[in-house]
Order: C-alpha cells, then structure tokens, then sequence
C-alpha cells in the first residue's frame, strides 16, 4: 500500500512539475515571439540612440584593440565591455571593416542579449514564487516580463543597453539566490556580475548599493558579520572593476565624464525647478502619451511624467494607430501603481528579508535615477531604460496574491492581465 501511495505521489508530482515546465516553455516562446517581431521590423538606425556613435566606437576597437580616448568620438566615454565584445564577434566572422551590414550583424547579438536576459527574468520569477500555489503568480510575473515594451525595444538595439539589461537582472537573481543560501560562490559570482556591469554601463551602480544595503539587512542581528560580507562583495568589484575608473579619471579628469561623457555637448536641456522633479499628472500622461526628448509640448520638462511614459514607449512617438493599446497599458499600470506600493510598504514594514532586494531596490533605483537627472539635466536622462531592472520588483508586487485580501488579488490579477493584453497587442501592432 505504501508503494502503491509513493508511487502515486511521485506520478502527481512529476505532473506538476511537467505543467511548471509547459508554462515556462510557453511563457518563454511569447517572449522570444515579440523579441524577434519587433526585431524583424526594426532597422538597425531605427528608435535606437546615436546609432553612428555607438558604431564608431566599435569601429575604433576593431582597429586598434585598445579603449578610446573618450573624446574620440560622441559614445567613446562609454564603459568598454559592449564595444569589446561586439568588435570580437565581428572579427570572428570575419567582418573586419566596416562595412553594409555592420548594423544588422550587431543586432542579431542584441537580441540574443534580449533573449538571455529573457530567460533570466523568468527565472528570477521561479525563485520568487517557488510554490505550487504561486503558480499564478508567477505566470504573470513572467508574462510581465516577456511582454513589457521597454525590455523588448533593447531586442534590435545597438548600444550597451543591451548588454547591461544581462548583468542587471543576472546580479538581482544571483542576489535572490544568496538571500536563500548565502553561499560564497554565489556571492562571489554576484560580485563578478555587479563589475562586468560596471564595465559595461554606470547605470547598474544602485544595483551594488541595493546589494550592500541587502547584505546588511540579512545579518542585522550580527552587524560585524554584515559588514565582512559586504567589504568582500566590494573587494571583488573593486578588483574586478576598479581599474576603470582610475583610467578614466586620469584621461578625461572631470567626474561627470565617468558618467555622461559627452554631456557639455547635449542640447535637450530640462529645467530642475521643483515643479518639474516632483510633479506626476495621470491624466496628461493619458492625453500625451508618447515622449519627445525635444519638445516641451510633449512635457518632456517633468521628469516623472516622462520617466513613466517611457517605461512603456521609450522615447518615440507610436502614432495614433497604437494609441489605443498604449492607453490600455497606462489604465491598467494606474490600477497596479497604488497595489505595488501597498505590498512593497507592507514587505519593508515586516521587513521581510527574502524579498528585500525588492522593496529596497524601488526607493534606491527610484532615487538614484531622479539625482542623475538633477546631475544632468538633460530630457534623455530620465528615460526608464537606465533603471530597466525596476520591472522584476514592479511584476513581483503586481503579481503576488495578497493572502489578508481576496478582492485586491483579484483586482491585481485581472490588470496584470489587462496590461498583458495591452502590451502584446500594442508590440504587434507596431508599423516597421
């Protein structure tokens, strides 16, 4: 009788796990679907940003194989990594001079990024809802994931966005997996991924602080064993990264060059008055949906505003046709925006140590964003891509059921569903 049962569990479990496997498999195929449709209809010079720059400096490695001065050209202050690898991968398949059809060569490489940090995402969603009973959740923390429109428009893209997107969500899923094993591998292999980050763009520096900040949080009880652990994780990016820095101090020997290099030349100028930092209107962002880095009728001026429109369009201008999907995902995202707030207050209140990379990392990426555009008051500055790994939390807590109140899951749910909708049919939609 007792095999009869532990075979029949083993039989149910194997079931489970099968389904598991089959939401995954589907989930992943959407996402790779979108990836690769927006990527067909894209030209390399398409919604990207100074596509010539970022192909300069490739151009420059691939000839010398060596860091530009950063004022060779308009991109050459740019971390190396990105430049570094896509030089490599032109020169293995024996594209050694520029030529036609550089562009199109170096965005199949985006979007092999594109889908890498896909698959990451996804599993970032299986560690933060692992139970059988979360399979709600993360569904729809994973179909938020594959469908969200500003991670997808990085699938045809050539700059080093499209790396850094695989060391951001790489570094918070290996900082998940630490929370739960504190393991010293994994610690280790998160500090490597934090430094190839760093090598590769600036924009994943709160991403160290959130660790840091977690680290500690997790051995509060024992503060000196906090503070070793988090002087090692430094250790490794320190060594594995600080080089850079130094070398690009000594070169350029401004500050604000480590950052935006090319910043004295840029002319989309935005004002830091205080209206402008703090004001969010919904329903502007209804009538004015789209952004325009350069023109202030598209209130391109409130930094909010424009931060959250181009979480779900980027920096362009979609037309009327898209217009009602575009709406659609802003509905149902304000529906969401208060319920992800309530859930990540709640964590912080209870001060929930699993999902801490979480409810901290919204206040400091949050932050960190809003001082780099008071540093650089500059319309492009506030475009959500330099904060892309906001969307794990912002799924998480959209997603998650709320156990103490049925009826605000179920709200939950239904405009995850909604945006999902939303989204997908707004990418499909989207002219070439």
């Amino acid at each position: 009788m007792h095999t009869h049962s532990s075979f029949y569990t083993s039989i149910q479990n194997f079931i489970t796990e099968y389904k598991i496997h089959l939401y995954t498999i589907a989930i992943l195929s959407i996402g790779i679907a979108l990836r690769c449709s927006y990527f067909s209809i894209t030209p390399s010079e398409m919604r990207g940003h100074d596509f010539n720059g970022h192909m300069d400096y490739v151009s420059y490695v691939l000839d010398h194989w060596n860091i530009p001065h950063p004022k060779q050209n308009w991109q050459a202050y740019q971390p190396p990594l990105y430049y570094f690898i896509s030089a490599g991968w032109l020169s293995i398949i024996g594209w050694g001079e520029r030529q036609v059809g550089w562009g199109y060569v170096l965005q199949w490489g985006s979007l092999v990024f594109s889908i890498i940090t896909l698959c990451i995402g996804i599993w970032i969603c299986h560690q933060l809802f692992p139970k059988k009973k979360d399979r709600i959740g993360y569904c729809l923390s994973a179909l938020c994931v594959a469908v969200f429109p500003s991670l997808i428009f990085f699938a045809p893209r050539i700059n080093n966005d499209a790396l850094v997107q695989v060391f951001a969500f790489l570094s918070l899923g290996l900082l998940l997996r630490w929370l739960r094993t504190t393991s010293t591998t994994t610690l280790f292999l998160l500090g490597v991924s934090l430094a190839a980050g760093l090598i590769t763009k600036t924009t994943i520096a709160p991403l160290v602080v959130v660790s840091v900040c977690t680290i500690l949080l997790k051995y509060r009880k024992n503060i000196v064993h906090g503070l070793q652990t988090s002087a090692v994780l430094t250790l490794i990016i320190t060594m594995l990264w600080g080089w850079l820095p130094v070398h690009s101090f000594f070169v350029a020997n401004d500050y604000k060059e480590l950052v935006v290099g090319n910043y004295q030349t840029l002319t989309n100028f935005v004002d830091n008055s205080p209206k402008n930092l703090l004001v969010f209107n919904p329903i502007k962002v209804v009538q004015i949906p789209y952004n325009n880095p350069f023109r202030d009728e598209e209130r391109r001026q409130y930094f909010w505003e424009y931060f959250y429109k181009s979480a779900l369009t980027g920096e362009f201008n979609f037309g009327l046709k898209e217009l009602p999907f575009v709406v659609l995902m802003i509905v149902f995202s304000f529906i969401l925006l208060p319920c992800i707030a309530l859930e990540a207050f709640n964590d912080a209140k209870k001060m929930r140590i699993e999902t801490s990379p979480l409810w901290l990392g919204i206040p400091i990426l949050l932050l960190a964003h809003w001082w780099f555009r008071v540093t650089f008051p500059y319309s492009s500055s506030q475009d959500f891509r330099y904060s892309i790994i906001l969307i794990i939390p912002l799924a998480y807590f959209a997603c998650r059921t709320n156990e103490n109140n049925a009826d605000l899951t179920i709200i939950k749910h239904l405009s995850c569903i909604g945006f999902i909708i939303g989204a997908t049919a707004f990418l499909l939609h989207i002219p070439g």
